[in-house]
């Protein structure tokens, strides 16, 4: 058993969750997904589960995951819909482009940055817009994650937009001057720009 930081008791499900990722029980992971929320925010077990089960269903990249995780993109624990902002785009169904989306506009930084990453791997044009906008971020990383992900994407819209987005970056952050650089580079190269 564990303590929680609100100091309630847990039992580690953890080896029991990756047995059934080694044994591919895709159903018994989305069932976990249902867990009841604890009434405290985030603490207990449901948080613990519900965090784990998303990783793992990512992990697998199962289709008939996708929908039970989307409203978990509203979970009250913000590392659950980050988590699950991430393993919607690693199962990578164009469906899920739009509950993606929506978490664009999440209060926590680490969902937006997620979301925007997810939805270059989902190669979802429809966002192309959500992302633009983003290349406006006041967090420098989703301002990153926002440009890979155009440049994922492959819309001829974003080439100077990401320009723009580089040049912007001052000789104080030459580390995200060069991320956007590369993205806009890859946006150059991407065959439907190209």
């Amino acid at each position: 058993m564990k303590d929680t930081p609100a100091g309630s008791k847990v039992v580690d499900e953890w080896p029991r969750l990756a047995e059934m990722r080694r044994a591919g029980d895709v159903d018994g992971l989305i069932r976990e997904l249902d867990n009841p929320r604890s009434e405290e925010t985030g603490s207990g077990r449901s948080f613990t589960v519900r965090q784990r089960a998303v990783v793992l269903l990512g992990k697998l990249r199962e289709p008939r995951a996708a929908e039970p995780i989307e409203p978990l993109l509203k979970d009250s624990v913000p590392s659950v819909r980050a988590l699950a902002a991430w393993a919607l785009g690693r199962i990578g169904l164009e469906s899920s482009a739009e509950a993606v989306i929506a978490a664009l506009d999440d209060s926590d930084l680490d969902v937006r940055r997620h979301a925007a990453s997810s939805l270059g791997q989902l190669k979802a044009r429809t966002a192309v817009p959500r992302l633009l906008a983003l290349l406006e971020d006041d967090d420098p990383w989703t301002r990153v994650a926002a440009a890979k992900s155009l440049a994922k994407i492959g819309d001829p819209s974003a080439l100077e937009p990401l320009r723009a987005a580089a040049r912007r970056e001052s000789l104080r952050r030459p580390a995200l001057r060069f991320r956007l650089s590369r993205a806009y580079f890859a946006l150059r190269a991407h065959p439907r720009v190209s």
